[in-house]
């Protein structure tokens, strides 16, 4: 079933009230699904500045109960540039996917707790996940990024413990295995200490 872009854009102004008033507040300005003609991707809360207004909405009830649980975005060439939706069939959007332009995934994000930003944030190449940014705090920073290879084993992690943005514990694997972890110990941002994980 298609939906015109004037009756979702109601229905999303209704689930993200409060996102885009966050959102709002950190970027400096007022923004509204008619302001812009294109998806708008900056580089955090890609979830609630996403402008509606120049896509055809596919909206559709995954779980057969009369309600909407999937948003598909359709621009003028015809392919989905992202989509929205609702996991646990809550009323609540948990995860937002973003696409190339062959269709394949490049970025996913999720919505996961009660928290009102994202908690998680998937990046894809060639339909392969290379990082992983996870928060893990009450603060609005990403804590942990988790770096991948081309087999999906994890290769390095990086930690903002101390919660200033900035990365200070890195930690290196080998076939799944730490193998060797650095510290910034004066919070330049450089590793002042590297040491093998035994």
């Amino acid at each position: 079933m298609l939906l015109t872009p004037g009756f979702f854009r109601q229905a999303f102004i209704v689930l993200v009230t409060v996102s885009l008033a966050l959102v709002t507040a950190a970027c400096g300005g007022r923004q509204t699904p008619d302001d812009e003609e294109e998806v708008q991707l900056p580089e955090r809360a890609r979830y609630g500045t996403l402008q509606t207004g120049a896509w055809t909405v596919d909206a559709t009830d995954l779980n057969f109960d009369g309600a909407p649980d999937q948003f598909r975005y359709i621009g003028a060439n015809g392919q989905v540039g992202w989509s929205a939706r609702d996991l646990d069939f809550n009323g609540t959007i948990e995860l937002y996917e973003y696409y190339g332009p062959d269709g394949s995934v490049i970025e996913q994000e999720f919505q996961l707790d009660f928290h009102p930003g994202i908690d998680v944030v998937r990046y894809y190449v060639g339909g392969l996940l290379v990082r992983k940014e996870l928060w893990t705090g009450y603060d609005d920073v990403f804590t942990m990024a988790k770096y991948y290879d081309a087999s999906g084993q994890l290769l390095r992690v990086e930690r903002d413990n101390d919660v200033d943005g900035q990365v200070d514990i890195w930690e290196y694997y080998d076939n799944g295995e730490l193998v060797r972890f650095g510290r910034d110990e004066d919070g330049d941002g450089v590793q002042d200490v590297i040491q093998d994980a035994d």
